[in-house]
């Protein structure tokens, strides 16, 4: 339901598994064939596990969308 100004919220479908990179700047290839880099702080992850389709999230993107889950 919208709210008064008419923003409905969505929350994210799916997971994020990841790990904080703390190595020298890497560049790879996302899964949507672009190049990425990963700086120290930043985040390297995937949708599902098993899956070998890595991309990256910047520090400050990381931590401005996403909670670490409660086992």
């Amino acid at each position: 339901m919208p709210d008064r100004e008419g923003f409905r919220r969505y929350p994210a479908k799916g997971d994020f598994y990841g790990f904080r990179y703390e190595g020298a700047p890497i560049k790879f290839v996302a899964p949507w064939k672009e190049y990425m880099i990963a700086n120290p702080g930043d985040y390297i992850g995937t949708n599902a596990m098993g899956s070998k389709e890595f991309y990256r999230v910047e520090q400050s993107a990381f931590a401005a969308t996403y909670a670490e889950a409660k086992q």
